[in-house]
């Protein structure tokens, strides 16, 4: 049985109050599914036994949040570890990249620049984990 399709669950950690429901809306009308929130506690918290289902996160960083440069990183990794494809938007993107952040959008940046960043995300990562561990249960249960 193949795995149940669901839309993808995308994390979107953004300080600014005017951007992150914009942004918010421009990745669900890409076909996401959006969770917007301030910190990467706050994501971690708001979902809960959800937080397997994430296939990418879009960080804002910026100098005027308590969120910059190395602790940004730590915190993202630590609240959902280093293999999820994660992107930050930022105004110092050589320090994002210092800071051990591989894809980095520079501001001001285009939205389709992001639409076409989650859109190549792997195949394996746009099927809901859940989902798909799900399904391969049910398979070993009838081989």
């Amino acid at each position: 049985m193949a795995p149940k399709l669901t839309r993808s669950l995308v994390v979107l950690i953004e300080d600014d109050n005017r951007v992150a429901p914009a942004l918010a809306m421009l990745v669900e009308d890409w076909g996401f599914e959006c969770i917007a929130v301030r910190t990467p506690a706050a994501a971690v918290d708001e979902l809960g036994p959800r937080i397997g289902e994430v296939v990418a996160i879009v960080a804002d960083l910026s100098r005027d949040d308590a969120f910059t440069g190395r602790r940004s990183a730590e915190a993202i990794a630590g609240a959902f570890g280093t293999d999820i494809p994660r992107i930050v938007t930022t105004n110092e993107p050589a320090e994002a990249r210092a800071h051990g952040f591989a894809d980095v959008l520079a501001k001001p940046y285009e939205p389709e620049t992001l639409r076409d960043w989650l859109r190549a995300l792997p195949a394996a990562s746009r099927v809901s984990r859940s989902s798909a561990t799900e399904s391969g249960a049910k398979e070993s249960k009838a081989g």
